[in-house]
């Protein structure tokens, strides 16, 4: 969790423009979503992969 919070702190640095917490809430679920992905992957999930390539597909086309 540290580390979420840590990597979180450094992309808001990154993007000092202010959003709503709508937009907030978004952003944290996204970033707590691809470390449920990663977690997954790294614990031997084998479906994971194919979730993992159509989000990316799906970041990609927006």
């Amino acid at each position: 969790m540290r580390n979420f919070k840590a990597r979180l702190k450094t992309l808001e640095l990154k993007n000092p423009t202010p959003c709503t917490a709508e937009q907030e809430k978004a952003f944290r679920d996204i970033l707590s979503y691809l470390d449920n992905l990663a977690e997954r992957k790294a614990c031997g999930d084998t479906q994971v992969q194919a979730e993992i390539e159509a989000v990316n597909q799906f970041l990609k086309a927006q």
